[in-house]
């Protein structure tokens, strides 16, 4: 893995309170639970909702995957703006002690800790907001739910007000680039070598030679500070 990817990734994976490898501790393929709310329910078309959560990460990470209508590993809340204030009051009060970002109310995240293993993760996306921030909403809550930060630490409310410090234009190609490299974080880190409470020298011996974490992974060089690109 080129040094400078690795930097990025060990950065990005342990930018958290204690400095330790958070991550969902899975045995198999990612649980995932898709519910929608919204009054009138033509905007819960599930062929376009599903859609775009694979879009988000599924199709560009390679994870294992799987539906399910209960005990879910990441939960994906689509909901009209009108319950946004509500859910946000409700998930806050149920999280409390865990993570959340949920300062733009349209993309909130929240999950609980236990030892370094991330429990329980939900993501809400206002069925109301831009498809183009509904796509970046999901693209990036669901890298900070599976435990790697946002560039910089930032929460999701500051890299949609001003991506990447204004480098680029938020258009659809940025989304699907960006999209494409959180994909590739995603997979590293979800590699079962990696375990939740390691510390970057850890992460260094696992990951500076050939590892089973980068298997099929291309790397060009970075540009500006953004994530890898395959």
């Amino acid at each position: 893995m080129p040094p400078e990817h690795l930097e990025t990734y060990i950065q990005l994976s342990l930018t958290n309170s204690n400095g330790a490898l958070r991550k969902i501790a899975e045995s198999g393929p990612l649980a995932i639970q898709g519910v929608c709310i919204a009054s009138p329910t033509i905007g819960c078309n599930k062929s376009i909702l599903n859609d775009q959560i694979n879009g988000a990460f599924l199709r560009n990470s390679g994870i294992k995957a799987k539906v399910t209508s209960e005990n879910p590993d990441i939960k994906i809340i689509h909901i009209g703006a009108m319950g946004l204030t509500n859910k946000r009051r409700e998930l806050s009060a149920l999280y409390l002690g865990g993570f959340s970002d949920s300062d733009d109310l349209d993309c909130q995240l929240y999950y609980s800790i236990k030892e370094n293993m991330i429990e329980k993760a939900v993501i809400v996306v206002s069925l109301d907001s831009p498809v183009l921030k509904q796509r970046f909403c999901l693209a990036s809550q669901a890298l900070q739910g599976l435990g790697v930060s946002l560039p910089n630490g930032s929460p999701f409310s500051k890299l949609w007000k001003n991506p990447t410090d204004g480098l680029y234009t938020f258009n659809d190609e940025f989304v699907s680039k960006i999209t494409k490299s959180y994909g590739i974080l995603e997979r590293i880190h979800m590699c079962p070598e990696l375990k939740p409470g390691m510390k970057a020298p850890d992460i260094r011996r696992l990951l500076v030679g050939p590892s089973s974490c980068l298997d099929g992974i291309k790397f060009i060089p970075e540009q500006n500070g953004n994530p890898p690109k395959n």
